[in-house]
């Protein structure tokens, strides 16, 4: 009887701890969609197999495509008008909607969906990859100022793409901070400058080459200037008493170039990397006198000239004449 007691309750302890561990939430598991809706051209939908990815890119600006009423709640035409001034589509649906059809007023997708970038779509995928357009002239076609300034930049001749800083489904840039994505390419440069005095300030890199632009959001320009270029209005924004000497009213800057020949300058570093070569000269309280002490002589003599006869070089000339 005791034997069949203590079988019964090792029986019982095992079945008791089955059930608890099988009622544990795993961190493994990952919430699916109750009831995927296919896509209504037939195509497949990308959410069966990239459910991770859809999420990153539902929550990304791209994802949120259709949030210009947010904005424009004023007229339902008026939110129609886009940025045609700065070169792109009059229609905002063009950039916020994916195929859009200006002739019925007709979009495939809400919002930057993925056929977008992956198109055409494959039919026998996944057995063939998705083709993707990696080119920045894709982006450039909404981000239009933000396009014209990286073709002006060192990052477009070196053939830094958008999606090499800026993730593609995020919208985000690759890593949590500036300065890791700017190490993907200049480590060297960034060791550096986690010895300098701006890292100790809590400068970055973006700070100083990702100036925002003037302009509110919206008004068709970028937020940030894609040029990476340093302009001297950054510096002067905590180094103005440094730079103050060329910016002083009445001084020349010919002879006073705080900001002189660079040398060696880095383009991709800054269009500003320069030396000071030459220090401004300090005014000379002499030349004062002596300026205006000529002046002070020169209408003496003329109100005066009689006086003129008393001087040495004016006897000389009286005993001449005589």
């Amino acid at each position: 009887m005791k034997h069949y007691m203590k079988l019964s309750f090792y029986a019982w302890s095992v079945a008791l701890f089955l059930v608890l561990v099988c009622a544990l939430p795993t961190s493994a598991q990952t919430v699916e969609p109750e009831d995927i809706p296919r896509d209504k051209d037939g195509d497949p939908d990308c959410r069966e197999c990239h459910w991770e990815t859809f999420l990153d890119w539902e929550h990304s600006s791209h994802g949120k495509g259709l949030s210009c009423p947010e904005c424009h709640l004023s007229d339902e035409n008026h939110a129609r008008l886009g940025h045609g001034s700065q070169g792109g589509a009059e229609d905002c649906m063009f950039c916020h909607t994916t195929g859009y059809n200006a002739i019925d007023d007709t979009w495939e997708e809400d919002n930057i969906h993925c056929k977008a970038c992956h198109t055409p779509v494959e039919v026998n995928h996944p057995n063939i990859p998705m083709p993707t357009n990696r080119s920045g002239a894709l982006c450039g076609g909404c981000h239009i100022q933000a396009f014209f300034e990286w073709q002006e930049s060192e990052h477009h001749n070196a053939e830094v793409a958008c999606i090499d800083c800026h993730s593609q489904h995020t919208t985000d840039l690759r890593f949590n901070e500036a300065i890791e994505t700017c190490a993907q390419c200049h480590l060297s440069l960034v060791e550096e400058f986690h010895h300098s005095g701006h890292e100790t300030a809590g400068i970055t890199c973006a700070d100083c080459h990702l100036t925002p632009l003037e302009g509110p959001i919206g008004s068709g320009s970028a937020k940030l200037d894609h040029t990476f270029m340093v302009e001297l209005n950054t510096c002067t924004a905590c180094h103005l008493e440094e730079l103050h000497g060329s910016k002083q009213a009445g001084v020349s800057t010919d002879d006073n170039h705080l900001i002189a020949e660079s040398i060696n300058p880095d383009p991709m570093t800054s269009s500003v990397d320069v030396e000071v070569t030459q220090v401004p000269r300090s005014a000379n309280p002499l030349t004062f006198i002596t300026f205006f002490g000529l002046i002070a002589l020169g209408m003496t003599i003329i109100r005066y000239p009689s006086l003129v006869k008393k001087l040495p070089w004016g006897r000389k000339k009286e005993s001449a004449d005589e």
